[in-house]
């Protein structure tokens, strides 16, 4: 079992397991539950691209493979 130093762990984030988006952009399914979507846009910044994805209730993921896995690390 791999142990995370107490420093280090803070820093860990957290990657959900599955998060779905809707056709017309305004509802993710977030681990088998649906929120509305705030906000969500593509971005670009030489040759490394990201999905940013905001939701209702103030949280904030990101993806960097065009949405198959989704990380939190803006909340952490």
């Amino acid at each position: 079992m791999l142990e995370v130093p107490p420093d280090l762990s803070d820093n860990i984030c957290m990657m959900n397991e599955r998060i779905l988006i809707s056709a017309d952009d305004t509802i993710a399914e977030v681990d088998g539950v649906e929120f509305q979507i705030r906000n969500i846009s593509e971005s670009d910044h030489e040759g490394h691209s990201w999905i940013y994805l905001e939701l209702e209730d103030g949280r904030e993921f990101l993806s960097y493979d065009d949405g198959e896995t989704w990380t939190n690390e803006l909340d952490a």
